[in-house]
């Protein structure tokens, strides 16, 4: 049987360098899902200064979730941004009963909702 590695026992510095590698190539998703691992993964990283521009959701766009047959409160989001075009999908349960209309380049959302 194998043992489970224990990641929360990384050093602090290891996570901190893995942390600024994120936020240097504008990983910021990837980086807010390290500080979400553990208590001290969160302790070991820098919180986001306020009002920090690459903390703020530029390029995204939140993509029509039923298209996807998607019935729970997933939504898929795509980066735009010609270098990266990277996409997560984030559960957000707050948005279930809303479709997306519109979005700008500053991550306002405009919806639609609750569905009938």
């Amino acid at each position: 049987m194998a043992i489970a590695a224990d990641w929360s026992s990384l050093t602090s510095e290891l996570v901190g360098l893995v942390a600024d590698a994120l936020l240097t190539t504008g990983d910021v998703d990837c980086y807010v899902s390290l500080r979400a691992v553990c208590h001290h993964w969160r302790e070991a990283t820098a919180d986001p200064p306020s009002p920090d521009p690459c903390f703020l959701p530029h390029r995204w766009v939140m993509l029509d979730s039923r298209a996807a047959n998607v019935q729970d409160s997933r939504r898929l989001f795509l980066n735009v941004d010609m270098y990266t075009g990277s996409f997560v999908w984030k559960d957000l349960p707050v948005l279930r009963d809303y479709v997306s209309l519109a979005a700008d380049n500053d991550g306002l959302l405009v919806l639609r909702g609750p569905r009938d």
